[in-house]
């Protein structure tokens, strides 16, 4: 769906979806917080956060990135007015991502995944409306992006739970290896 499209609903978006979006947003929120995935002090970046439903649920440090400005306007926390294919954060920037039925509106999914992984720290968490039409791909494309932690179904959706894993450059590796092993004589 286009910017325009939302732009349009905005001001009727929770009337018309709230309750299923919080409805997944308090699955995850249970999932996370059982496992003791996610904690008080974790910042989260809300992918597609539209008009910030993840802050009734999430009692953490939330920033939003929504391209439409009417959704975003909405938003209880600071939003950034852009697309999820370039994010305008640093490397690491926030212990969990969060992206809740938007990967499928995203012109270039892929690109988007990728910057989710730049920017978080631990945690990705993804759903995906499975009527989506190319809702396989995505599915394939998630799950080979990441480590899958868990993967579950809601009623619309299938909902990802991935693990963060950066690569160390063997350098460094060998480097905190020996700080670690001299440290211990």
């Amino acid at each position: 769906m286009s910017d325009a499209y939302y732009d349009s609903i905005a001001a009727c978006y929770n009337e018309l979806h709230g309750e299923e979006q919080l409805r997944k947003l308090r699955l995850i929120h249970e999932y996370l917080s059982k496992n003791k995935l996610i904690l008080p002090t974790d910042t989260l970046l809300d992918v597609g956060c539209g008009t910030g439903l993840s802050a009734s649920i999430f009692k953490n440090r939330i920033q939003g990135v929504e391209p439409s400005k009417a959704m975003a306007h909405q938003a209880p926390f600071p939003v950034t007015i852009c697309a999820a294919e370039q994010l305008p954060f640093p490397n690491n920037a926030f212990d969990v991502v969060l992206c809740i039925t938007a990967v499928h509106n995203m012109v270039v999914p892929e690109q988007a995944i990728k910057e989710m992984q730049r920017v978080s720290r631990k945690l990705i968490i993804i759903s995906v409306l499975k009527k989506s039409i190319n809702a396989k791909r995505l599915f394939q494309l998630i799950l080979g992006s990441a480590t899958c932690i868990a993967t579950f179904d809601d009623v619309h959706d299938k909902i990802f739970i991935l693990a963060v894993v950066h690569t160390v450059h063997a350098t460094n590796s060998c480097d905190h290896a020996c700080k670690r092993k001299s440290a211990r004589h």
